[in-house]
């Protein structure tokens, strides 16, 4: 089974753990399996009983992802009373406790509904404005506004198809694809993805990583949309609400620690 511990996190805990640098990389291991512990458990569907994958599951900042039959470990958790929490993105968050001792393992089963089924969809036309609220390092007034449009159609290819074959057969939401197209230097500098870190991931031939839009709409009217998607930072997650032919929100530019934000208005273009 995979164990999704960020980097940043066992180098955390081995310094609060009072590590020394000369210790080997095995023996940093072997001080963190007598003085930590390891949360194993089930994330299963309430009312069905039936595991289910691919729902991330999180304690004290860190995580896994659970597998095929609903099973998941997150190694290297300080002892005491632990929250663990379970989400994905067609199913209502969950969160859980257990009690975590040293050198053991904590079992935890999580029971967790289905979200209600998405309003609509984003096919269509959209006009566009952001806000900037936080300009973070960036030399710009709170305040500025660009504007543009983001289009989403039934034959844009997605831009990342691996991502979305590996996504759970019982995850029934619905990605869209489409472009944008919105001047965004005036509120994120020149280098428009100039970011603390960043990965590419591959796309499609031809298509232009700078114009990608995706999207979907889940629990009932919340709305989700990134704008150059491929790059893991650098690009623009929006988050919202769709009431009609509207959506209101606040935007990010991603990045290790965000700190360039806003809010967002849309409206659908009549076709």
């Amino acid at each position: 089974m995979r164990a999704d511990v960020t980097m940043l996190g066992v180098a955390a805990l081995l310094l609060a753990a009072g590590t020394s640098p000369e210790m080997t990389p095995e023996q940093r291991r072997e001080m963190l399996a007598r003085t930590t512990g390891t949360i194993v458990g089930t994330i299963r569907e309430a009312g069905t009983n039936q595991p289910l994958e691919g729902v991330s599951v999180s304690a004290q900042h860190l995580g896994d992802q659970t597998d095929a039959n609903g099973r998941f470990r997150i190694y290297y958790i300080d002892p005491g009373e632990v929250e663990v929490t379970a989400r994905r993105r067609d199913l209502i968050e969950t969160r859980g406790r257990v009690r975590v001792l040293a050198a053991r393992e904590a079992p935890i089963e999580l029971f967790i509904r289905r979200s209600p089924a998405p309003c609509c969809r984003l096919a269509g036309t959209w006009s566009v404005r952001l806000v900037l609220r936080e300009p973070g390092q960036l030399p710009i007034p709170r305040g500025t506004k660009v504007v543009g449009a983001i289009i989403f159609t039934a034959d844009t290819p997605d831009p990342f198809p691996e991502r979305h074959l590996r996504a759970p057969s019982t995850d029934p939401t619905i990605d869209e694809f489409g472009t944008y197209d919105i001047d965004l230097r005036p509120i994120l500098g020149e280098d428009i993805t100039r970011a603390t870190t960043n990965t590419v991931f591959p796309g499609r031939p031809g298509s232009d990583i700078l114009k990608e839009a995706e999207g979907f709409v889940h629990h009932r009217d919340k709305v989700d949309i990134s704008l150059i998607p491929r790059m893991s930072h650098g690009g623009i997650s929006l988050t919202g609400k769709i009431n009609g032919g509207k959506i209101r929100g606040e935007w990010i530019k991603r990045d290790y620690a965000p700190t360039i934000s806003g809010t967002f208005f849309m409206r659908r273009k009549e076709s």
